[in-house]
């Protein structure tokens, strides 16, 4: 189906600026936490069937203008034989074994034909994980345990991104194949490298995904942390479309052929609301002649964030007339 986000992600006319919330299908949704009650995340994102309910529910409770499917930048690790385990205040934990699955496990992927079959009325967004921050998680999620692979043992760290890259792009494009209309790729640790550090692996290793995806005629957007200071170098991915953190205006961004999407402050957006409100009609204001923009947030959203925040910010984006 059209609507404004797809019209924008393709870089057509629309008539007001296309919203929706990274975690959009979080904890501060009472749906959700009444799901988690019944079952755990790596059960939810092995179920299509829940893992795309939540997901539309998402969406039309906050009014975005699309859904993103309910799943974890860890999952496709399973088919380059880890297992996974979700540890309280430490996201997913892998350990390794010998079953790889032959790459044949695409939940995501099936959650999308599940919500593909049931919504034909909203969008719906695949992602994957960047390849350096599920090498993070590889490493017991220690960033810097990870970033010092990266300086001492180079040669071995950038292979191991190569295969895990190899594994979210199969699975990204398994996604694609099941009927997304785009793919958001979340970097959120690239950042810590540095631009030395970072920019082979941005250039090497990322835009080879990114370029396999966008073979499909679906357009990927690439979200990082932290990286606002080589934000030309981030570009060279070949991403349509790049969504920074909201540490920098987002108005110091995008250009004619690249477009931007955020990057309203999660933390502000969850104590306080009427602030938030006023920062996103403003940010969309600075953004309506920028036909390439995308409003969100400049990264998840929080726990403790009132839903009637997140639908009062939609509704002042959806004012502002392109």
């Amino acid at each position: 189906m059209e609507n404004d986000f797809t019209r924008a992600i393709h870089n057509e006319e629309h008539s007001s600026t296309p919203v929706w919330y990274m975690r959009q299908a979080g904890r501060y949704l009472q749906q959700y936490r009444d799901l988690r009650q019944e079952m755990g995340i790596l059960e939810l994102c092995h179920r299509p069937d829940r893992a795309s309910e939540i997901s539309y529910v998402a969406a039309r409770e906050t009014g975005a203008d699309a859904a993103i499917i309910f799943s974890d930048i860890s999952i496709p690790m399973e088919n380059m034989g880890y297992s996974i385990e979700f540890v309280e205040g430490r996201g997913p934990v892998f350990s390794e074994r010998k079953d790889t699955n032959n790459g044949s496990l695409h939940p995501a992927a099936d959650a999308i034909r599940e919500f593909r079959k049931n919504h034909t009325d909203l969008p719906v967004i695949g992602f994957t994980g960047g390849p350096y921050t599920i090498f993070c998680y590889s490493n017991g999620a220690r960033k810097e345990d990870a970033k010092t692979r990266i300086i001492a043992d180079r040669e071995n760290a950038l292979n191991a991104l190569k295969s895990i890259a190899k594994t979210i792009q199969s699975d990204a494009i398994a996604q694609v194949e099941a009927g997304a209309d785009a793919i958001q790729i979340f970097d959120s640790w690239i950042g810590m490298l540095g631009f030395e550090l970072a920019r082979p692996i941005l250039e090497q290793i990322v835009a080879p995904v990114v370029q396999a995806i966008r073979s499909k005629n679906v357009p990927v957007i690439y979200f990082s942390m932290g990286t606002s200071a080589f934000f030309k170098t981030v570009m060279k991915t070949g991403a349509d479309f790049i969504s920074p953190d909201w540490t920098v205006p987002v108005t110091n961004f995008g250009s004619e052929n690249t477009g931007i999407q955020g990057n309203l402050d999660p933390d502000i957006v969850q104590h306080n609301p009427s602030l938030a409100v006023q920062l996103a009609g403003s940010m969309v204001y600075s953004m309506k002649d920028h036909r390439k923009y995308i409003f969100n947030l400049g990264h998840g959203v929080l726990p403790g964030t009132d839903i009637q925040t997140l639908k009062d910010i939609t509704k002042t984006v959806k004012k502002v007339i392109l």
